[in-house]
């Protein structure tokens, strides 16, 4: 039952965090974070999960630690293979950056 709730903890976060970034679009500033990043994200598509974590890290780093999209997509690539913990702490993460955001899905860290 604890993994079910926490399942549908994360499918909630990761939908209002979606849900908030879509109209954002990934600034093209840097040609090594763009690389990365859409590396990430056709990774995630193509179900290589493992690919997407390691490019989407990369990408956020290049960010310094800052890059929204990056964490919604890690959050999605740690959940997807049902690694529940990793998820959950990544959209912690995200919350954390934008704490007036509409999150009561996850209990106080």
């Amino acid at each position: 039952m604890g993994q079910l709730r926490l399942a549908f903890r994360v499918i909630s976060l990761i939908i209002v965090l979606q849900t908030s970034l879509t109209a954002q679009a990934v600034p093209p500033t840097d040609p090594a974070f763009k690389a990365q990043f859409e590396e990430g994200q056709q990774a995630l598509k193509a179900s290589r999960y493992k690919d997407a974590i390691t490019a989407l890290k990369k990408a956020n780093k290049l960010q310094y630690n800052s890059c929204e999209e990056c964490d919604l997509l890690l959050a999605v690539a740690y959940y997807r293979p049902g690694n529940l913990l990793n998820a959950r702490k990544t959209a912690i993460r995200q919350r954390q950056r934008r704490p007036m955001m509409a999150c009561a899905h996850l209990p106080p860290t």
